[in-house]
């Protein structure tokens, strides 16, 4: 929408906007910008790399325009980058043809059938370097929010993947090289370290074979030893059904517990109900699993000032 009407664009998420204020929510607007432009201008996804490219005018050009517009919008809590971008690094799939074509215009690159080249794929290192540049770049515009990338966490073969790069070699990380992964990939100048957490009580990671809660449980000390503040921006019960596998939402309620006492800074839930996710990640609604809703608004009270303070709410 923003490429075709941004008139409409920009009124839409001013409306987006008002709504939240009405009703004392904040927002972390993901700028999304890995790959996004490229697929308009008919360039390959690193382009952003490229000072002279359209990716890279573009993508510059739009997080200039929303955080001028925002940044003084209290619904703002901070900004992030994009969503689980180092998922994506070290891999290399060229010869694969293109996911998403139907998300842009026919005869843009985004559009095309060919198969991909390993100009469409991105190293750590690259990922890192952008990363960087559009802190510093959103930092110039708004020093007085934090940036955080909306990251998972790395693959869990990260190293293997990053130093035999453009190969393939598929060796699962012990944790201690899992959490140099995670301060390399989130390094600073990113404020806030960015997490997502699901899992059950049968699930284990790969690296070393950890339980869910326990591998969360490093990764969030890690970025503390970093003297950086953590974000669960995605947390949720991931492969067995709440209602049939656990009624009670113990799982979730023994996660928060680990949240308080290492000191996590917020939670977020992955809420959203998805056909095609209805079996794995769907959460219940708020009459189904009050208990849950209730413990998440409890934790973010006491991390998040609102909007407005309590004493003159309504007024």
């Amino acid at each position: 929408l923003y490429m075709k009407d941004r008139e409409e664009f920009w009124r839409q998420m001013d409306e987006l906007f008002g709504l939240c204020r009405e009703r004392n929510i904040r927002l972390i607007p993901s700028l999304s910008i890995f790959a996004t432009w490229a697929g308009y201008h008919g360039e390959y996804k690193n382009a952003i790399l490229d000072p002279t490219s359209k990716t890279y005018a573009s993508t510059y050009g739009y997080v200039r325009e929303f955080v001028t517009r925002c940044r003084d919008d209290p619904v703002v809590l901070l900004w992030e980058l994009h969503n689980e971008i180092f998922l994506h690094a070290d891999l290399n799939h060229t010869g694969r043809k293109p996911k998403f074509a139907a998300l842009y215009p026919p005869g843009t690159r985004g559009h095309r059938l060919e198969p991909t080249t390993i100009e469409d794929y991105y190293t750590t290192e690259m990922l890192t370097r952008v990363c960087a540049d559009m802190t510093r770049f959103i930092k110039s515009i708004d020093p007085n929010h934090l940036v955080t990338t909306g990251d998972a966490h790395p693959r869990d073969c990260s190293k293997s993947l990053r130093e035999n790069w453009p190969k393939h070699v598929w060796t699962f990380d012990t944790i201690e090289e899992h959490c140099d992964s995670l301060l390399l990939q989130q390094a600073r100048p990113l404020d806030v370290i960015s997490l997502h957490v699901y899992g059950n009580f049968g699930t284990r990671y790969k690296v070393d074979n950890l339980p869910i809660v326990d591998y969360a449980r490093g990764m969030i000390r890690a970025a503390h030893a970093d003297k950086r503040p953590v974000l669960i921006g995605e947390f949720g019960q991931g492969r067995k059904r709440f209602l049939k596998d656990d009624p009670g939402a113990e799982w979730f309620l023994k996660c928060f517990d680990m949240f308080g006492a290492e000191g996590v800074s917020l939670v977020t839930l992955w809420t959203v109900h998805f056909p095609w996710q209805k079996k794995d990640f769907n959460i219940p609604d708020c009459a189904a699993h009050p208990a849950v809703f209730e413990r998440l608004r409890r934790f973010n009270e006491d991390h998040v000032a609102p909007l407005v303070p309590s004493n003159v709410q309504g007024k």
